[in-house]
């Protein structure tokens, strides 16, 4: 008898002890405690439920606008045809040159500018994925890239197509593996900085508020629609802005046919720190995504 007692306790404490491992291990599975390495592997697999998320917001676009995925692609040929040309008698310049190194350079910044906007409002976006804790907290920028690549194919292509309708020789000349490569490393910044500026627009909220203001100084600042010889002696204000070489990773392959050493150079640094920085600060964007509401 005392035997059958001692038998059924120890039972009943490996029980107790496979439902305690069972219990811990759903819980290192919510999000707000997993590390970045788990988190971005997980975030990899699920990346058919942010494309499924992503075009449930297309649907709710093309409800709205009509357009859906057409809209960015309509707005950079508009841009190139219209702002394009005002903009090649400002300065003077043939449009048979200026459309095309304009038309790729605002391609490439409205892409930009809108990821910027998304990361701004990434944590409040994210709220509605709280009651799902086995998803990645990294599943809203999962969306965002592929609103940032989808929207940044979508107006490179418009740049190509009015390009061969206005100067066919450039993409005669153009070193396309080096574009392909410049527009994979480019996105591959926005995405792994994404998380980076959404803390930074978390911790310091009144950035939000002044966003179009601070965009439209990075604009006129940084070589869209003009060339960044035009600095002359001032030359470093491009080279130390990393929206220029962003822009120029991708530019310079089809514009002047070579592969920009100076800006890939560049790109990979801001990947490389930017890593470097997403696991410092993975903790603190999870926890705005949970408990930022209550500010």
């Amino acid at each position: 008898m005392t035997d059958f007692l001692t038998s059924e306790s120890r039972d009943a404490d490996v029980g107790t002890s496979i439902q305690g491992d069972v219990t811990l291990q759903k819980r290192q599975s919510l999000w707000i405690e997993r590390g970045l390495i788990e988190d971005l592997v997980l975030a990899v697999r699920q990346r058919r439920v942010a494309r499924m998320l992503y075009m449930a917001e297309i649907a709710e676009s093309r409800r709205s606008t009509g357009l859906g995925l057409f809209g960015p692609f309509l707005s950079t040929a508009l841009h190139m045809a219209v702002l394009g040309t005002v903009m090649s008698m400002v300065f003077a310049q043939p449009m048979r040159e200026f459309i095309p190194y304009f038309g790729l350079s605002f391609a490439i910044w409205q892409t930009l500018s809108a990821a910027i906007g998304r990361m701004a409002n990434a944590s409040e976006r994210a709220v509605r994925f709280l009651a799902f804790p086995r998803l990645s907290s990294l599943i809203i920028y999962m969306v965002d890239a592929y609103d940032y690549v989808l929207g940044l194919s979508a107006r490179l292509l418009s740049a190509l197509v009015v390009i061969a309708i206005v100067n066919h020789e450039i993409l005669m000349s153009a070193n396309f593996p080096a574009f392909a490569v410049g527009m994979l490393l480019a996105s591959v910044v926005v995405i792994i900085w994404s998380p980076i500026a959404t803390v930074v627009f978390n911790n310091f909220r009144i950035l939000r508020g002044f966003l179009p203001q601070i965009l439209l100084l990075v604009f006129l600042i940084t070589p869209v629609f003009y060339s960044a010889d035009r600095f002359s002696e001032h030359r470093w204000v491009a080279d130390f802005n990393p929206v220029y070489h962003l822009i120029e990773v991708v530019r310079a392959p089809v514009i002047d046919g070579n592969w920009p050493a100076v800006s890939l150079a560049v790109c990979i640094g801001l990947v490389l720190g930017g890593l470097v920085l997403l696991r410092i600060v993975h903790r603190r964007q999870r926890l705005a995504m949970v408990y930022g509401w209550i500010a």
